[in-house]
């Protein structure tokens, strides 16, 4: 069976489409593109043989092109947009047709996540108010602690004691404030 003749077509950015029967050849970048895969993974898949590809020589050495089956897809038009009508305007008597219902679907999920947006903004703002007042009283118990653990010559007095009820039974003194090493080395 004798191989295809090549026929070069040309593309819209200046290169060259290289056809045989239903493969197209494309520089890796662009094939990658058109695959929905990393240009890493592309590479990788011709190093296994997974996909078809051959060097070619270019002005910067070699590059990479790849054999894609499918072709390229055919873009949707566009309308043009409509200018929109306003019947304030003097001189305009065609009022603004009524939106289609994917446009109305569209503006209706807008609001809602514009509405939703709202909510957490509020969200954030009642948090952050929340963390300020817990630095505040963070920083009176630290006040309240350092002013009360702290003697005049600046040893540390023995910890206060929660207030004691009639109904609890007596526990143990507390043990007198010593330091680690103090209470490692006499007990």
């Amino acid at each position: 069976m004798a191989a295809a003749p090549r026929e070069l077509f040309s593309r819209t950015d200046g290169g060259v489409d290289d056809r045989r029967g239903e493969v197209v050849f494309l520089p890796l970048p662009e094939a990658a593109l058109r695959l929905g895969v990393s240009q890493s993974a592309l590479r990788r898949r011709l190093r296994a043989g997974t996909a078809q590809g051959e060097r070619r020589p270019s002005p910067g050495g070699f590059t990479w092109w790849v054999g894609v089956d499918e072709p390229a897809p055919t873009p949707t038009p566009i309308p043009p947009p409509t200018p929109r009508v306003s019947a304030d305007e003097p001189g305009v008597g065609a009022p603004t047709p009524p939106p289609t219902p994917e446009l109305s679907a569209a503006l209706e999920a807008v609001q809602r996540l514009e509405a939703h947006v709202a909510s957490l903004t509020d969200e954030v703002e009642a948090r952050r108010r929340e963390v300020g007042q817990l630095h505040t009283l963070l920083a009176q118990t630290n006040q309240r602690l350092l002013a009360d653990g702290l003697s005049r010559n600046g040893q540390v007095s023995e910890p206060t004691r929660p207030p004691e009820t009639h109904d609890a039974p007596q526990a143990e003194p507390w043990p007198e404030a010593r330091r680690w090493w103090q209470r490692l080395l006499w007990g």
